[in-house]
């Protein structure tokens, strides 16, 4: 038996994103011990996308 994998095509390109709260090469990090609210730092972070 053989399986294929689904081709994965790039369709846009990648832009680093800028501004504080966007401190790590693949986005955002905090230890957790700094971050009480997981779901507000997500929203946050959504909410930065749509900017």
């Amino acid at each position: 038996m053989t399986t294929t994998w689904p081709s994965l095509t790039r369709t846009s390109t990648w832009t680093p994103r800028t501004g504080d709260f966007w401190n790590a090469p693949f986005g955002a990090v905090r230890p957790l011990a700094e971050l009480p609210d997981v779901v507000e730092f997500f929203t946050i972070g959504r909410s930065l996308l749509d900017n």
